[in-house]
């Protein structure tokens, strides 16, 4: 929230940018995410596992995001 405040104001964080349209997609559109069926996502709870589909990571990753306070660490 901060981000976007100073954002508005004039005031912006060099290398930071507020939640936007980052694609300019043409008035507010929701562009669709382009999937690939061969990549997989790995959470690091299995080692062995052969991970997810991206639109399943994508999902699991939204589910655990939506809990108040949550945050996702990449290792």
């Amino acid at each position: 929230m901060i981000l976007w405040v100073r954002n508005n104001i004039g005031r912006q964080l060099n290398g930071w940018r507020p939640y936007e349209n980052w694609a300019n997609a043409p008035g507010g559109i929701e562009e669709e995410y382009l999937l690939d069926d061969g990549i997989r996502l790995h959470d690091g709870t299995n080692p062995r596992d052969k991970g997810m589909s991206a639109k399943d990571g994508l999902q699991k990753l939204r589910s655990a995001l939506s809990t108040p306070g949550a945050s996702v660490l990449k290792e």
